[in-house]
């Protein structure tokens, strides 16, 4: 899972998933693991780039992914400006 404060790790985690949470902030990781802690359940915590996941150590297999709501949000931003570039070169090739 991608982040955050780790309240949505915590849920899955008390519904008993393996949870491994990766982010950047060693202020989220540390929110992260007192909150994990309150609520007496274990979630592994990387802090590193999402995009540099593959190097940590050990093999990971994930059966889901969960995207912050911040970092989801610029996701979907991304995908309205490329569909947007892709009709307005659609539209550009047919004018021309």
């Amino acid at each position: 899972m991608q982040g955050s404060h780790g309240r949505v790790a915590v849920a899955l985690a008390a519904l008993r998933a393996e949870v491994m949470v990766i982010d950047f902030s060693a202020e989220n990781r540390r929110f992260a693991l007192e909150l994990a802690a309150a609520a007496e359940v274990t979630i592994d915590y990387a802090v590193c780039d999402v995009l540099k996941a593959a190097d940590l150590s050990g093999a990971h297999d994930f059966d889901v992914l969960v995207l912050d709501s911040e970092f989801s949000i610029i996701i979907r931003i991304l995908i309205c400006f490329l569909r947007l570039c892709a009709s307005l070169q659609y539209a550009a090739a047919y004018l021309f």
